[in-house]
């Protein structure tokens, strides 16, 4: 009986290595980019309001993360064209906002201006830094806060690597 419980611990203390431990050691673009671009993509409270929440798209060619709010990519009011490659892997935080919300901020390289914002369809404006507000009803479970953190973290390290270094 005590080998029956003791397999059973060891085998949830190994499944407990969960997403999050998965990601901090994945070489997968695909499957960190896609837990980012997925939250953002599912994060609404049900309402009526689908034109007006925030939405993603990941460009793999050009590892350009996209963040819109619209109905499409080229039919929208806010757009931010986030380059990957350009962010600080060491300089993305994750800060309370509140009771009920949470604000991931990247930043890029050095401080340089190499985020585009749109609006309206037209730029208005290079910048260093985003912020993605995260609502705690956006997440099933409680680690889906750190596991989207850890996704995005990986993501732009990935996006930074030469082939040969992964």
């Amino acid at each position: 009986m005590k080998r029956i419980f003791y397999l059973i611990l060891i085998f949830t203390t190994i499944s407990c290595q969960t997403e999050i431990d998965k990601i901090k050691n994945s070489d997968s673009i695909q499957e960190c980019i896609g837990n980012v671009t997925q939250h953002i993509n599912q994060c609404f409270e049900g309402s009526n309001q689908i034109e007006v929440d925030e939405k993603a798209k990941y460009d793999f060619k050009n590892n350009i993360l996209t963040v819109y709010k619209g109905k499409s990519l080229t039919d929208y009011f806010q757009k931010w064209e986030i380059p990957l490659a350009e962010l600080d892997p060491n300089r993305i935080e994750i800060k309370n906002e509140g009771i009920s919300m949470k604000k991931i901020t990247v930043f890029t390289k050095n401080n340089e201006p190499k985020i585009k914002y749109y609006k309206d369809n037209q730029i208005e404006s290079n910048t260093y830094q985003n912020n993605y507000y995260l609502m705690d009803y956006c997440f099933e479970k409680e680690s889906g806060i750190e596991l989207l953190f850890e996704s995005y973290k990986r993501a732009i390290y990935l996006t930074q690597k030469k082939p040969s270094e992964l």
